[in-house]
């Protein structure tokens, strides 16, 4: 019995650590879009990222994917996908979305 809870404990370890490593990996890009939050709301990092954390549940989305899909729109004007707009509009104050989003 122990070694079976050392060994589930193991596995739950080396899942805990990728997935660190996975946020580690996609920390700068949230970093940068939650930077845009606060440039387009001039509000401050918390506010920036409770935002971003909005968004990302109202989206059904992982913060990381809607990372990712704001820094696609902003560098090379992908399309965003219409819930997407939508939910930063939801959060974004009127005045900074004057007919855009970001």
């Amino acid at each position: 019995m122990i070694e079976q809870d050392a060994v589930a404990e193991t596995v739950r370890l080396r899942e805990e650590v990728e997935q660190l490593r996975h946020a580690l990996a996609h920390r700068p890009e949230t970093d940068r879009v939650v930077g845009m939050l606060m440039l387009a709301s001039s509000c401050t990092a918390d506010v920036g990222w409770a935002m971003l954390s909005r968004v990302s549940q109202t989206t059904n989305r992982k913060a990381r994917e809607v990372s990712a899909l704001i820094s696609a729109h902003v560098g090379t004007g992908a399309a965003l996908p219409a819930d997407l707009t939508s939910a930063l509009r939801d959060v974004l104050p009127p005045s900074s979305t004057s007919g855009r989003v970001l």
